[in-house]
């Protein structure tokens, strides 16, 4: 497998399950990128989750190196294990959506130009042609998983899921979705994220 990652700057001994980063093809000249980290522990029997970050536009490799991934970066330019990571119980693939975003790219301008639907269908497209490249994840069960813009990217994504499962007699084995933090609208958004910082005394009350 020509992705595989041996190797990560700054980090010492050998990572703790096999990684890859790489490309996947869209079709075209879409191009999204994404690194891809086995479960520590029988990975071909855990399920098999892929994320995005929300934004609209935020790096996916920002859950991996910020959030649940296994690799925290440092201060001092090393990169430590985070012991807390989702790679204990999971395979997690790690998005970078939409094209422009990160290091995904497209030699066709038109193609920087994208919209929640779009997104959708070329993240359902991701999901397809990832499984190409690793097929013996195809039976594993499978998730869809963000936060924040997620709630626009990941119910739209899991309904190209399921509209090709009916059409396909459930060729993927899709279980369900998980959203942190939805923000589906302005008003909602910024009225619990103020209450959030209130609840946390981070503002006054008055």
């Amino acid at each position: 497998m020509n992705d595989i990652i041996e190797k990560l700057p700054g980090y010492k001994g050998n990572l703790p399950s096999k990684t890859y980063g790489g490309y996947i093809n869209l079709g075209g000249e879409k191009n999204t990128f994404y690194m891809f980290i086995e479960c520590e522990k029988k990975p071909r029997e855990a399920p098999i989750m892929f994320w995005t970050n929300g934004g609209p536009g935020c790096s996916g490799l920002m859950g991996l190196f910020e959030e649940f991934g296994p690799y925290r970066p440092e201060r001092n330019g090393t990169v430590s294990y985070n012991r807390w990571t989702w790679t204990k119980f999971a395979n997690i693939v790690f998005v970078e959506q939409p094209i422009g975003v990160g290091f995904s790219w497209s030699g066709k301008k038109k193609d920087y130009t994208s919209n929640d639907k779009l997104s959708a269908k070329d993240n359902f497209r991701f999901v397809m042609n990832f499984f190409e490249k690793y097929p013996h994840y195809k039976k594993n069960n499978m998730y869809l998983i963000s936060e924040s813009y997620g709630g626009h990217y990941v119910p739209l994504w899991a309904k190209e899921v399921i509209e090709h499962n009916k059409k396909h007699n459930n060729e993927l084995n899709f279980k369900g979705f998980m959203i942190g933090n939805p923000y589906i609208n302005f008003r909602t958004g910024t009225e619990t994220q103020i209450e959030t910082y209130w609840g946390h005394q981070k503002l006054p009350k008055h």
